[in-house]
């Protein structure tokens, strides 16, 4: 095939999957968006659903994002990360609801979530870094360090957004930030700092151990046993 027929296939494609796409906004109410997205190549999904969102009026944006993002993930679990990267480069506002709705159904892969999702949205940082620790909160350091890996110069933005997921670290964070004056600080050193300074506050002496029981306020159990200062990083180091 001549470079002329590659074009005009590929124009007749990108033809067709808009004719499709508009046709399946104008019935997203009563669509099975799972039963849809079953008959698209696992290659197109991730740009099938940024389509759908981006075609769908502003203020029914939340809602179409929630549905397609969370039927996309149901039917290509694998394809968490590729969908939400997908759908914050069409519209970065709705980053953070997506990277939410994915992180929920696919907890392996909350920091490559809350990767992509800052990759393609960095305006939104602070609110996706929230959205996702809220609800993995057992992976709020993995998700702050993989996000701090990828835009070290964000580091303030992704502290904010997990002193905004957990208002009770936040006292703590500022102080240790604090500490660095104005150079930009160190996403992981600040956390183990903030998690070491907590347990401090909350350790009972026993002899020359100390055991720390789980916290009825914090989602994870740091019910370690310590000799002297051992930061807890809660942080879940399974593979995808």
């Amino acid at each position: 095939m001549n470079r002329s027929a590659h074009k005009s296939f590929a124009y007749g494609l990108v033809a067709w999957f808009t004719v499709v796409v508009t046709e399946l906004i104008a019935q997203t109410n009563q669509v099975d968006f799972e039963r849809w997205f079953l008959k698209v190549p696992a290659v197109d999904l991730p740009a099938y659903v940024a389509r759908i969102v981006e075609l769908e009026p502003a203020e029914k944006r939340v809602d179409i994002t929630v549905r397609s993002v969370s039927a996309a993930i149901s039917v290509r679990p694998g394809a968490a990360p590729a969908v939400v990267g997908a759908v914050a480069a069409v519209d970065p506002e709705m980053a953070p609801v997506a990277a939410e709705v994915a992180a929920r159904k696919q907890k392996k892969l909350v920091p490559v979530i809350a990767r992509a999702a800052v990759g393609a949205a960095p305006a939104q940082c602070r609110k996706i870094v929230a959205s996702v620790c809220k609800v993995a909160p057992e992976q709020f350091k993995a998700v702050a360090c993989a996000v701090a890996e990828l835009k070290p110069e964000k580091a303030i933005e992704i502290l904010d957004g997990v002193a905004d997921a957990f208002p009770e670290l936040a006292p703590y964070i500022q102080e240790v930030v604090a500490e660095y004056r104005n150079v930009i600080p160190s996403v992981r050193l600040v956390i183990e700092k903030v998690l070491a300074r907590l347990m401090e506050d909350k350790e009972k002496p026993a002899g020359d151990s100390v055991f720390l029981k789980p916290l009825a306020e914090w989602p994870f159990e740091p019910a370690v046993r310590i000799r002297g200062r051992t930061p807890y990083g809660g942080v879940d180091y399974s593979r995808p």
